[in-house]
């Protein structure tokens, strides 16, 4: 539950960083929104690697628990 709260902590930060660059730069929405579609299909197998991987980190760390508990 831990590395799943760090994950929305990292998702609101980049969400906040990504506003922040919008103000900075002084573009608009729209354009803003655009650009981050084109980077997230840009960058979309480096998103579904970084899932799988912290996928099976969760999966190591849970099991690493288990035999820990029982």
């Amino acid at each position: 539950m831990s590395s799943f709260k760090i994950a929305i902590i990292i998702f609101i930060i980049f969400i906040g960083l990504l506003i922040f660059d919008m103000i900075k730069t002084g573009m608009k929405v729209t354009m803003a929104i655009i650009e981050f579609i084109m980077l997230l299909l840009e960058g979309i197998w480096n998103i579904i690697l970084i899932v799988l991987c912290s996928a099976l980190m969760i999966l190591v760390i849970a099991f690493i628990v288990f035999l820990m508990k029982s």
